[in-house]
């Protein structure tokens, strides 16, 4: 396994409030969400310098916003999560240190977005799986038995 990409963004106004694992949690999910076109039913081994980040993927007693964090997180096909000290992991951990001692501003990657409990409505996500559009034959199917009083409880 190798690294597909590294990301960076700078955490918003709310995100500076987190407790570090919920912001490791945050950072996690933003993550999926931002390459998931690249990850989407491959082998994920994550690599973390957050020990509590791998117990909080096991654990299912977090508040709703952050159970469908973790629900979203999860449902991916994570194969392993290892433990790596940040320096160790010195690609990472410059990025993280990027913005350490400048003046906070609203500028920066991803400064002005929270992680929004409620993203996935706003992308027409429903369950955290893609709302595929009707093709031509399935759109035929549904008008043919529209009105079959069998076939419409399915439908």
């Amino acid at each position: 396994m190798y690294p597909i990409a590294y990301a960076l963004k700078r955490t918003s106004c709310t995100e500076e409030r987190y407790i570090p694992f919920l912001l490791e949690l945050a950072a996690l999910k933003f993550a999926c969400d931002e390459f998931d076109s690249l990850i989407f039913g491959q082998p994920i081994e994550l690599k973390t310098d957050c020990k509590a980040l791998a117990d909080l993927l096991g654990h299912s007693k977090l508040n709703s916003t952050h159970e469908r964090w973790r629900k979203s997180i999860i449902a991916r096909n994570i194969v392993a999560v290892r433990h790596l000290p940040g320096k160790d992991n010195k690609a990472c951990d410059a990025l993280s240190c990027m913005y350490e001692g400048r003046p906070d501003s609203e500028e920066g990657t991803g400064r002005g977005e929270d992680i929004d409990p409620g993203w996935e409505s706003k992308k027409g996500l429903i369950n955290d799986m893609y709302y595929l559009l009707a093709d031509i034959e399935t759109a035929d199917l549904l008008k043919r038995f529209e009105n079959d009083e069998h076939f419409s409880k399915m439908l």
